[in-house]
């Protein structure tokens, strides 16, 4: 899985918020409504690192389906596989 390197932050600009990494654009984010502009590039900031966690989590998966967690593991296999665009 391949994006865009370096660590990703938010910044304000004139018009909303846009996430930046390494001095290259990763996103722009609007909202019509107050805040929401803010905490969306929060979380689109933080996608690198859920990715991450979510993929040094992926070897015990199997543990989790033997002893019923099935429900977190699945949030976990739906999280990557959208990360990836599966």
């Amino acid at each position: 899985m391949n994006y865009t390197n370096g660590e990703w932050k938010p910044y304000k600009t004139a018009t909303g918020w846009s996430v930046y990494a390494d001095g290259d654009e990763v996103s722009e984010v609007y909202s019509c409504h107050t805040g929401l502009a803010e905490a969306n590039a929060q979380l689109i900031a933080s996608a690198p690192d859920l990715y991450e966690a979510c993929k040094e989590l992926e070897p015990y998966f199997t543990w989790l389906e033997e002893n019923k967690l099935i429900r977190i593991t699945s949030l976990f296999k739906q999280a990557l596989a959208k990360a990836e665009g599966k």
